[in-house]
């Protein structure tokens, strides 16, 4: 496990969902992470709320509530805003999420090069930058 990061929220949303979903699931607790799912972009921002995670890890284009709209929403609360969003997404281009400025994304890997042990090498990368 990679310290500072215990508890992760995933938030997977594409057609295949519930296998993705799972399988990200699967391989964080495999690695000793506490794991919270959620299917569309409102059950993730409940579930963020109610019990807030370490780090998200989440699809940008969601039913619901889109990513733009959670990211918002998860800036403007205090019990979200200081943790950190990682994105995962097939359709959304890295130099369309602002990773600096409005959405303040902490990082991006596109879903069709994503290898489930570079997701848990990136957690690491994000659990070792400063807040």
């Amino acid at each position: 496990m990679i310290a500072g990061l215990q508890k992760v929220a995933v938030g997977e949303y594409e057609t295949a969902s519930e296998v993705v979903r799972e399988a990200l699931r699967q391989t964080l607790v495999k690695q000793g992470y506490e794991v919270t799912t959620a299917a569309d972009g409102e059950e993730g921002w409940t579930s963020a709320i109610a019990a807030p995670p370490d780090i998200i890890v989440m699809d940008w284009l969601v039913p619901r509530v889109n990513g733009s709209a959670l990211m918002q929403r998860f800036q403007e609360d205090s019990r979200t805003c200081n943790i950190p969003v990682f994105v995962v997404s097939a359709r959304a281009k890295e130099c369309e999420m602002d990773t600096t400025g409005t959405h303040k994304i902490s990082g991006f890997i596109q879903k069709d090069s994503v290898v489930l042990a570079r997701l848990v090498q990136t957690l690491g990368q994000l659990s070792a930058q400063p807040s």
